[in-house]
């Protein structure tokens, strides 16, 4: 009998210690749960609060002219030196290029977020499996940088004037140098240069910005914007001999039509707020019919 109690005994304990575990695991499971939904809760609300502030800059802007009662350095006092900045880039201006009777399209507010006024999209999935690329909106007057198929850089350009136009299509970084002179007029110096074309001498590079397209056909950049672009693309390999292409370099897509004859495409804004955006799917069309030579020199270069 006290045998019988004895071995039972061990089998009640073992059956405790088996609930003890269950009951510790499940409350292991149960405290740390609400950890897990808080963090996603908080996320979700980041992403919410991110397109609020969105909605928030695209849905204001207003005009600034230029007189001797609103004057250039009163908008730079009231609106600060980075917030000045951000409007200059939004109105494609170097401020050298800003006098009497110019409008200025300013917005209502100056969110943190670093793509607000960005008319590409921030991401692309047709360019997922391309590395790099460079885009270049003739329409909007802007470039985008996409990795991957995600946004990383974007600013204002200059492209070529009604006389001298940009070509359209797809190009690839041949070569760069940190510093070249035009052969136009050899006097101009063009910092942080990167060539697409070696024969037409078409390229992206520093040069100033005085709010229209004004170049002799090359896409010109601020300081920052052209030095981050040499620094990001990869040029071309060419054979010993230099008579044949071993890789292409980045790929450069360049797109749109200026209307010259209209006024500047970012003086809409204020009418229409989402007036310049380029949407995912319409960039998609955009890249179609280039995307099996922009897939090749992809391949070239692994």
């Amino acid at each position: 009998m006290l045998l019988f109690l004895l071995m039972n005994g061990k089998i009640f304990l073992k059956i405790l210690l088996i609930l003890a575990c269950i009951a510790g695991g499940l409350f292991f499971v149960l405290r740390n749960r609400p950890i897990v939904v808080e963090k996603e809760v908080i996320q979700d609300q980041e992403k919410e609060q991110e397109k609020e502030i969105i909605k928030e800059v695209v849905s204001g802007y207003y005009l600034y002219t230029i007189s001797e009662t609103e004057t250039l350095a009163k908008l730079k006092k009231d609106l600060g030196d980075d917030n000045f900045k951000k409007v200059l880039a939004l109105n494609r201006l170097d401020e050298k290029f800003v006098g009497l009777g110019l409008k200025l399209v300013v917005p209502q507010n100056f969110p943190e977020y670093e793509f607000v006024f960005s008319v590409f999209p921030t991401s692309m999935a047709s360019l997922n499996t391309v590395p790099k690329i460079v885009l270049i909106s003739q329409k909007n007057q802007a470039f985008a940088v996409y990795q991957s198929g995600q946004l990383i850089r974007t600013g204002p350009v200059s492209t070529g004037k009604k006389s001298t136009q940009t070509p359209n299509g797809l190009f690839t970084a041949n070569w760069k140098a940190k510093t070249t002179n035009s052969t136009i007029d050899g006097s101009w110096v063009l910092p942080w240069y990167v060539n697409l074309d070696n024969f037409e001498g078409i390229s992206m590079h520093q040069y100033e910005l005085p709010g229209h397209p004004a170049s002799h056909s090359c896409i010109r950049m601020y300081e920052n914007d052209a030095r981050f672009i040499h620094d990001f693309v990869d040029q071309w390999n060419l054979s010993s001999d230099g008579a044949s292409i071993i890789k292409h370099g980045t790929p450069v897509l360049i797109f749109g039509d200026y209307e010259y004859d209209k006024v500047r495409p970012w003086l809409n804004l204020v009418t229409e707020p989402n007036y310049l955006n380029i949407s995912e799917a319409d960039l998609t069309k955009v890249l179609e019919p280039h995307m099996q030579n922009i897939l090749g020199f992809v391949q070239e270069m692994i």
